[in-house]
């Protein structure tokens, strides 16, 4: 009989959660008023649990694709505001951070 171990830590969830989903909500809040933060944020947790990793990735680029503040050249100029600020470039801090809203190229 084998013995299976309940996992501990779930990646997807780690990043991916009520928490990140409502800082990224936020922050695009904070930058364009008329962002439907809150419907967006059930929207996107809705399917979280039966979504795995990279599914929670391609989810939130296709609800926020439904929830444009303003149109697309307007959307990215806020998606690129709203972003964390950037991580310590010499990693002294040891921190994991919000890497995953990283814009690619930066």
């Amino acid at each position: 009989m084998a013995i299976k171990a309940k996992p501990t830590f779930s990646l997807k969830d780690e990043l991916f959660n009520k928490q990140s989903v409502a800082q990224l909500a936020d922050n695009i809040h904070a930058k364009a008023s008329n962002f439907e933060h809150k419907s967006f944020q059930q929207q996107v947790l809705a399917r979280f649990p039966e979504l795995q990793l990279k599914q929670r990735i391609a989810w939130l680029a296709t609800t926020l694709d439904t929830h444009p503040p303003e149109g697309f050249p307007i959307a990215v100029a806020l998606l690129e505001a709203a972003l964390p600020a950037p991580l310590d470039r010499d990693l002294n801090d040891d921190d994991f951070g919000k890497y995953i809203w990283q814009v690619p190229g930066e």
